[in-house]
């Protein structure tokens, strides 16, 4: 989409498991200093870079989603059992 959209590119990793802290990131040709880093994104002067997650670590991304969406269903169904006993007497 970055290039599409003829904007300097970034990489990152929005991680939440330690196995995948730092598996995207961004090289930058500046000078490490706040201003130069800012001016090479501002003016493409950066590379996307990383690795694809390990398969065990999608897995249990993957689980852990099904496993909460269950507990909410789960716990909808019971508040809405308790309502209906209440109303009902």
């Amino acid at each position: 989409m970055a290039i599409e959209l003829k904007v300097p590119q970034v990489g990152g990793s929005d991680s939440h498991m330690l196995a995948t802290i730092g598996s995207g990131y961004t090289e930058i040709d500046a000078q490490p200093e706040e201003g130069s880093v800012l001016d090479a994104i501002r003016n493409g002067k950066t590379r996307p870079g990383g690795r694809i997650a390990p398969i065990y670590v999608v897995i249990l991304q993957v689980s852990a989603v099904l496993f909460d969406e269950s507990r909410k269903s789960s716990r909808k169904i019971f508040i809405m059992l308790i309502y209906i006993k209440t109303r009902n007497g």
